[in-house]
């Protein structure tokens, strides 16, 4: 098992490190769309990252953690909630 890291420090690795580590541990969540970009969304150790890659090419363009309540709203029109409230 990986030593876990924070976010932070996640932030200061090497892109090639960054990528390793998502490929290796990192937990796929879900997935937007923006604009010219596909954006997954994954967990690692305890902290969300942001994976950015360019439709045309599927190149990998971003790594970043995510720490802020952008998030939340960003990924909401993503989570059907619906089954919740049908009954059975």
């Amino acid at each position: 098992m990986k030593k876990m890291i924070s976010a932070n420090d996640f932030q200061t690795l090497p892109y090639s490190e960054k990528e390793k580590l998502i490929l290796d541990i990192g937990e796929e969540l879900a997935t937007r769309l923006d604009n010219i970009y596909i954006i997954k969304l994954f967990i690692l150790f305890d902290f969300f990252v942001e994976v950015t890659y360019l439709t045309e090419d599927n190149t990998i363009k971003q790594i970043d953690a995510i720490t802020d309540s952008y998030l939340t709203e960003s990924y909401l029109t993503n989570i059907d909630i619906s089954d919740l409230f049908t009954k059975k």
